[in-house]
């Protein structure tokens, strides 16, 4: 398939519900076209770096997301990824961290500081590799507690997602997350609607691990 022929793919399946869900959700660059369309567009396409870079270059949601699935981790430079990050949205951004980079190793402490949507990046990607590079560290831990509560909202969802992460991934570790997650409190004040989990570390590792021995 050329690219022409993808765009048309993905614009013919889109769904103007869907598109005023997702802008309800603040991705403005989206028309609608639902995941479970766009994932059969991308394993037939397989590995495209560099339609994936076309892909990217629209601008559009949905054409990003795809983009995602069809590129490896290292088709993609440090500055491409910076760059990304940058211009993505916030929840984009987290489909990079745990898709497409979850294998590969990045100095991320290069990107914390610089920018609300680097330092995001930065701590989801932590939570994304944790199995592979290994526990997090005590600093990071001591930092989350230090400043999470206060924090912007996209870095406190990365840093409460590696909470989480740590916590599922390392039994010696969650007294301390549990402790820490307990002493920052509930900090997320976006309604959670019945039969849904909240953000809350202690609700969302106890409903993974329940989950988990079903």
């Amino acid at each position: 398939m050329t690219i022409e022929q993808v765009r048309q793919t993905i614009r013919s399946q889109a769904e103007e519900k869907r598109r005023l869900s997702n802008q309800k959700r603040g991705i403005s660059d989206s028309i609608g076209t639902p995941l479970g369309k766009v994932r059969p567009l991308a394993k037939k396409l397989g590995h495209r770096p560099d339609m994936a870079r076309q892909l990217w270059s629209g601008g559009v949601y949905e054409e990003r997301l795809l983009a995602m699935m069809i590129i490896k981790p290292d088709d993609l430079s440090p500055d491409e990824i910076e760059n990304w990050v940058t211009e993505a949205d916030p929840l984009l951004s987290d489909e990079l961290a745990f898709r497409v980079l979850k294998t590969r190793e990045l100095d991320l402490d290069h990107w914390k500081g610089r920018s609300d949507k680097l330092e995001r990046f930065a701590w989801m990607h932590q939570a994304a590799t944790i199995k592979q590079t290994g526990p997090t560290s005590d600093e990071d831990l001591e930092i989350i507690r230090r400043d999470m509560k206060q924090a912007p909202k996209l870095i406190q969802e990365g840093m409460n997602r590696l909470l989480v992460e740590t916590g599922l991934a390392y039994d010696e570790l969650l007294p301390k997350v549990l402790e820490i997650a307990e002493e920052i409190g509930p900090w997320d004040d976006r309604v959670v609607h019945p039969g849904c989990v909240g953000t809350y570390a202690p609700e969302w590792i106890e409903s993974v691990k329940k989950r988990s021995v079903k």
